[in-house]
């Protein structure tokens, strides 16, 4: 081999690594970009449960069935994103007071990326 084919050759393995580690950084932007806009998802679940449950109790009704449902959509929103980006979770109870009731919810997770 002369030494124009071997520079060729290095220069070809030099932009196929290059091009292999944009492509992962790509990769990981776009999960934490997903993961990111998971959790605004469930922010946005928690401030209109917030509302719905101010409404339920102004009328004197029950927050049952809204806190189950909340922390359905929750727990699923987190499931799915935690499979997206095939990553591990760290699970992180915060409390919420959703119409004055202390409620746990578990979904916002930090996840291994």
């Amino acid at each position: 081999m002369g030494n124009r084919t071997v520079t060729i050759l290095l220069s070809l393995v030099f932009l196929l690594a290059v091009g292999a580690s944009v492509s992962a950084g790509d990769k990981t932007a776009k999960i934490a970009a997903y993961i990111d806009s998971t959790n605004e998802e469930i922010d946005e679940m928690i401030s209109a449960a917030i509302v719905e449950a101010n409404e339920i109790v102004a009328s004197g009704g029950d927050l049952s069935s809204l806190i189950q449902e909340l922390l359905a959509d929750t727990n699923k929103a987190a499931s799915w994103a935690i499979k997206k980006s095939k990553g591990s979770a760290v699970c992180t109870l915060i409390e919420v007071l959703i119409g004055g009731q202390a409620v746990m919810i578990d979904p916002l997770k930090v996840l291994d990326r």
